[in-house]
């Protein structure tokens, strides 16, 4: 079986797949948690972060469907702008 692309998942979520989202979290969730505690240096702090970063990640793209997006990059720009 064929691995899903970021913009495949992209597109399976657009179409009401919202379970696909999970594999979106477990293909991302490392990179983002490291990037939260290279800001906060601390691992609850990170953990919230990370969490936080994939709960607004999931609520834009219910509002304002994408149609291309660059998801590591643009996970990686919420996660940072919650740090701040």
């Amino acid at each position: 079986m064929k691995e899903l692309s970021d913009q495949e998942i992209l597109e399976k979520f657009n179409k009401g797949d919202r379970k696909i989202f999970d594999l979106m979290i477990e293909r991302h969730h490392k990179q983002v948690y490291r990037l939260a505690y290279k800001f906060t240096r601390n691992q609850k702090d990170a953990e919230d972060v990370s969490q936080d970063t994939f709960m607004k990640a999931y609520e834009n793209m219910i509002k304002h469907p994408k149609e291309e997006l660059k998801i590591k990059a643009w996970l990686m720009t919420i996660c940072v702008n919650l740090c701040r």
